[in-house]
């Protein structure tokens, strides 16, 4: 909790060579994949989110967390399809932040990989599913967007971004910031074309 990362992980990784009851040894792999994580040294998080997902009586939110971590790591260290059935399996719930990032990853992962049609189903899944998570959703009206500038429609990318941008209260977080970069460049583009 002080943010001292690095002494954390020692004293997890000597927890867990220690602990013999299995609610200490949960803590201990937890303890690791979450300092890892901060770090961005997915190397450790991916066995020790691993490990996590093959113990017993694992709570439910540490199996939710550990699976997105697991996910995030693989896409973070330039792996995709590692990543896209683990993901998949925290997106079934959006309610919860990592399900509503995990959901939209998806959806980025997809349109990366040139599966255009695939990403929009995606997408048009995540607005049925009310969630709550506005920030993942507004990253997907910007993924929209994206999409139909792929296709050559660059009325209805227009229209979807304008469409977030009168509807998104949001003003500090960077969304609305991608938006007018977004809208620039289509008006951009669209003033070359005459």
């Amino acid at each position: 909790q002080q943010g001292n990362y690095d002494k954390a992980l020692l004293l997890y990784q000597q927890l867990l060579q220690q602990a013999e009851v299995p609610a200490n040894i949960i803590d201990a792999q937890t303890g690791i994949m979450r300092c890892a994580f901060t770090q961005k040294d997915y190397a450790i998080v991916i066995p020790a989110a691993k490990n996590l997902l093959n113990m017993e009586k694992v709570p439910e939110e540490i199996v939710r967390e550990a699976s997105y971590k697991m996910g995030k790591s693989y896409l973070e260290t330039g792996d995709p399809d590692q990543a896209l059935p683990i993901l998949s399996k925290v997106a079934t719930d959006v309610k919860n932040v990592e399900g509503a990032e995990s959901k939209y990853l998806i959806a980025d992962i997809q349109y990366k990989k040139g599966a255009v049609d695939q990403a929009e189903k995606e997408i048009l899944e995540f607005l049925d599913q009310n969630t709550t998570h506005q920030y993942w959703l507004a990253k997907s009206y910007i993924l929209w967007a994206d999409i139909y500038l792929s296709r050559g429609d660059s009325f209805q990318a227009k229209a979807t971004l304008q469409i977030l941008k009168e509807s998104y209260t949001v003003k500090d977080d960077g969304i609305l910031l991608q938006v007018d970069e977004k809208l620039k460049w289509i008006d951009s583009q669209n003033q070359e074309k005459k």
